[in-house]
């Protein structure tokens, strides 16, 4: 019994011993994360924007039959170049033939009745001044005379009127440009009264307009950064990423906002002198819209975007991080423009955001703290 009590008092004594030791031990120190920090810089920075556009004509002229009647022929290649004047399709003129070879025969009909009209005019008048006839037959001679040379200018309207659609029968190209695929063919009835009243549509293409929507949001962005939006440097990507040789100019900024869109039309022209651009086709609209003066700017590394939103690590004078959302802009070169969020020479982490918390402390390594920097 003693020994087995012995041996009691002895593990007991151990384990005193042993917790005391335990509390003279210091646990080793955790070191801190070493977290690359830049410094939120500013700079003047041209305000640059891509927009997506479609190309159209300088003039896009529909080429309509203005008379009714059966397509008797076309004049041209699909896609062609025309040049103005040219006879591009024939529409059956025999009905408008015969239009004006009946005008023509009123007013030869018209003429002869003014002949005599005229005729017995001179006959009558010499005998009523000597009272050989009325003034009452001189009146009627008159008014025959008057109403023999109106019918001769009716008549002649009439046949100027029958010849006019006669020469509408021949459709000519209105401008040079180049035709597109057309609408009726041979044989088919077309005019205002058809259901083909369009029978095709001339490009001019010396020179092409792109057409593109600028978001409201974005117009307001720029005119609340210093005034009136002023469109340069208008570049165009092609379909197959190549930049279009000939600069852009700037045409005009609609003057409402559609409202199907939320956004304000604008167009912007080329000078097209070897036919690269054809209507209808997309663009990609690179311009300059002004310049943007002490913008915020950090690398684009520091920059997280998850599911549309954009975050940065912030590190302050007490090399504490903060998670802090932002709103960014353009880039420009490697770096971000800061649209809210930021604060000029505040620090963000630019690399070891898993290692990241917010209320942490960290070892910062780059731009030094700026302890002026007002939050």
């Amino acid at each position: 019994m003693i020994h087995r009590y012995s041996l009691s008092i002895l593990a007991a004594l151990a384990l005193v011993l042993t917790a005391t030791g335990c509390r003279h031990k210091t646990a080793p120190a955790i070191p801190m994360p070493e977290i690359p920090v830049a410094e939120v810089s500013q700079a003047d920075v041209p305000v640059t924007m891509q927009f997506v556009g479609q190309t159209y004509g300088k003039s896009d002229i529909n080429l309509i039959a203005r008379v009714d009647g059966f397509l008797k022929a076309s004049h041209f290649q699909q896609g062609a170049p025309v040049r103005r004047g040219q006879l591009l399709y024939t529409i059956e003129p025999a009905s408008a033939q015969s239009q004006v070879n009946e005008a023509r025969a009123n007013v030869a009909k018209a003429n002869t009745q003014l002949v005599e009209a005229k005729s017995n005019f001179r006959r009558i008048k010499p005998l009523v001044d000597i009272d050989a006839m009325s003034q009452s037959d001189l009146d009627n001679a008159v008014a025959q005379l008057g109403a023999a040379e109106a019918a001769v200018k009716a008549a002649k309207a009439s046949l100027n009127y029958a010849e006019i659609n006669l020469g509408y029968t021949e459709v000519r190209s209105p401008v040079d440009g180049v035709i597109g695929p057309t609408n009726a063919n041979p044989g088919d009835y077309v005019g205002p009264g058809s259901d083909i009243p369009v029978l095709n549509t001339v490009s001019q293409i010396d020179t092409v307009i792109v057409k593109f929507f600028m978001p409201y949001r974005v117009y307001l962005n720029q005119i609340d950064k210093g005034g009136a939006i002023a469109f340069g440097n208008i570049s165009l990507e092609m379909a197959n990423g190549a930049k279009y040789p000939e600069p852009g100019i700037f045409n005009f900024i609609g003057r409402a906002v559609n409202p199907s869109t939320g956004a304000l039309d604008v167009q912007v022209s080329f000078a097209n002198p070897d036919s690269l651009l054809h209507p209808g086709q997309f663009a990609r609209i690179n311009a300059t819209l002004g310049v943007r003066h002490n913008a915020l700017l950090v690398p684009q590394k520091a920059v997280n975007s998850l599911q549309g939103i954009y975050s940065v690590y912030v590190v302050d004078e007490d090399d504490k991080v903060a998670y802090r959302e932002v709103t960014v802009g353009q880039t420009v070169g490697g770096m971000w423009l800061v649209e809210s969020g930021l604060a000029p020479g505040e620090r963000v982490a630019t690399d070891g955001f898993h290692k990241l918390r917010s209320g942490m402390t960290v070892k910062p390594l780059g731009a030094p703290a700026d302890t002026t920097t007002k939050k």
